[in-house]
């Protein structure tokens, strides 16, 4: 609701951002357990907390703002149990869907006046 929010602006990350995340597919091996828990190597595919973290970092140095805090994709307050929020990425992916549709309305765009300068010829 917007009347519980202050200090609106966009969101950064977008493309840019979304071009460096890294999916990735992996059996689960949940530490402190064993193969009696159900998870215990069952495939998925998500992303790793510590590249996400990392991705953050660099990315709040090159924007010049505190991306971890306002992302919160990944949290270390426990260093032995790093989580993502992959739900948090919903609005970057949002933003990147939105660029790659602005370039694509400029690329038809450009086409469409080329095509209408060789049909004039």
């Amino acid at each position: 609701d917007c009347r519980d929010k202050t200090c609106v602006t966009p969101i950064c990350a977008g493309l840019e951002f979304v071009r460096q995340v890294k999916p990735v597919r992996f059996n689960w091996k949940l530490r402190d357990t064993d193969s009696s828990h159900p998870r215990w190597m069952m495939p998925d595919a998500g992303f790793l907390a510590q590249d996400l973290l990392d991705l953050v970092n660099e990315y709040s140095v090159s924007q010049g703002y505190d991306a971890k805090a306002q992302l919160k994709l990944a949290h270390d307050l426990d260093p032995d149990s790093l989580e993502i929020d992959p739900g948090r990425l919903v609005p970057i992916l949002v933003k990147a869907v939105q660029e790659l549709a602005q370039a694509n309305e400029d690329l038809v765009n450009r086409v469409t006046a080329l095509e209408a300068k060789l049909n004039t010829q």
